[in-house]
């Protein structure tokens, strides 16, 4: 007859013959092997096969739910010591937390359009305007990007105040002054004129053959050092005399240009003390150093496109013929020879031969 196992010796056989199992491929009791219970379910799992009833609850999570770790949110973690917490991506996206934001896309996903500043032009061109209704040189000069001193020197017959709706004006494409070339010009005379670099105006002007100037031809001298050398131009674009000139002295004023005793005065008397320095009054080349007559000791300056200046009565000389002098050369002390009523300087200016009021153009 065969003896019969109780059930219950078997179902402990059981639960031990698996907690060996278990012993043995986990290692060590208190850390749970790679894919298998926590020490705690060990027990739970013989209780159950012994018992045949349903797992226990397990007591470190309230009303049997997963025994899965929850994750800590970032704020508790960040409480850890020596925590540190990175920024978060946004939902979805694969960017690290420790790439480059890159700025914003327009619409459609493309890229910004870089800003697009328009080229300044390189080349001279001279431009007329129709002035219109409440303009002003200011107005016309931002319209078309020009500084109001290269506009104001570009018409210099214009009185900036009292622009007229229908008025023409030039407006230059380019900062500089506007050179007019007369007979006789060269473009190393012009240059050096303005105090400027030969090349810069052939560069600025587009000119083929700079030894070949048309007469009446209006160049630009490029650059703000040739308006401040314009303002000491005697003669205008239009060929005019400007209130360029210095004065050779300063004295008082003792005759003046005009009619005086039944004949013509043709310069001004400036009333000083005899062996007051007498100075240029522009930069030009001495063409007469010497006596002449009624004049005394007289020094004649050539200013070029025929304007002449002309300093009397002086009691020396201190330049020669064929001399370069510039603005405020010393050319002379001042005295009483020749035709004389007292020690004086007399002034005059000349342009094509000419006499004119100097009065009118000494600045």
């Amino acid at each position: 007859m065969e003896a019969k196992t109780p059930h219950s010796v078997v179902a402990l056989l059981v639960a031990v013959a698996l907690l060996v199992a278990v012993s043995v491929g986990g290692g060590r009791r208190d850390v749970p092997a790679e894919g298998g219970p926590v020490p705690a379910d060990e027990w739970r799992l013989a209780q159950e096969v012994y018992e045949g009833g349903e797992p226990l609850p397990n007591d470190s999570t309230p009303g049997g739910s997963s025994i899965e770790e929850e994750v800590a949110p970032a704020s508790a973690r960040a409480s850890l010591p020596g925590a540190t917490v990175l920024p978060a991506s946004e939902p979805g996206s694969s960017r690290l937390p420790s790439e480059e934001i890159q700025p914003p896309r327009t619409e459609g996903g493309t890229e910004p359009a870089p800003e697009v500043t328009a080229a300044r032009p390189t080349t001279f061109q001279l431009n007329r305007h129709t002035v219109q209704a409440g303009e002003s040189l200011w107005t016309i000069a931002r319209q078309y990007g020009i500084d109001v001193d290269t506009l104001s020197a570009a018409n210099e017959g214009i009185d900036p105040t009292r622009l007229r709706p229908g008025q023409t004006v030039a407006v230059p494409n380019l900062r500089g002054a506007l050179h007019t070339v007369g007979a006789g010009d060269t473009l190393w005379d012009i240059a050096r004129l303005y105090n400027t670099d030969l090349q810069a105006i052939v560069e600025a002007n587009g000119l083929q053959d700079p030894s070949r100037l048309k007469l009446g031809s209006v160049l630009l001298v490029p650059g703000a050092q040739a308006l401040v050398a314009q303002r000491l131009l005697l003669v205008d674009a239009n060929g005019r005399l400007r209130r360029a000139f210095d004065w050779p002295v300063r004295g008082r004023i003792s005759s003046r240009f005009g009619q005086r005793w039944g004949r013509m005065h043709e310069g001004v008397d400036l009333a000083v003390d005899v062996g007051t320095p007498v100075r240029a009054a522009a930069d030009g080349v001495v063409r007469y150093a010497g006596w002449n007559g009624g004049y005394g000791y007289l020094v004649v300056i050539d200013h070029g496109r025929g304007v002449e200046t002309r300093y009397a009565h002086n009691s020396r000389l201190q330049v020669k013929r064929g001399q370069r002098v510039t603005r405020g050369t010393v050319i002379a002390r001042s005295g009483s020879t020749g035709n004389s009523t007292g020690p004086h300087v007399h002034f005059e200016i000349r342009t094509a031969g000419k006499p004119v009021d100097p009065l009118r153009y000494l600045r």
